[in-house]
């Protein structure tokens, strides 16, 4: 058996003001591999386990697919127009 490790960590952003909505971040690190990602809702979690699924071999479906292809999209673009 095969298994994976993540440590996934969730906070209330310190930055948002008490009018404001409260603001909450998530990281998701590979505990094999150090890798860390960050989320900027909780919403993003999910999406970042599932980048981690892909990159370790786990087939994901094509819903989760398109959700971590759109999550990386704007990193493309950036990497893109640095040339």
């Amino acid at each position: 058996m095969s298994t994976r490790s993540f440590i996934v960590k969730l906070w209330q952003d310190s930055d948002a003001s008490r009018s404001q909505r409260s603001c909450w971040r998530g990281q998701v690190t590979s505990v094999p591999s150090g890798e860390r990602r960050y989320a900027r809702t909780p919403d993003d979690v999910p999406t970042l386990l599932a980048c981690q699924f892909g990159k370790s071999g786990i087939r994901l479906g094509w819903y989760w697919r398109l959700r971590v292809t759109l999550h990386e999209l704007p990193m493309r673009w950036m990497k893109g127009s640095r040339r």
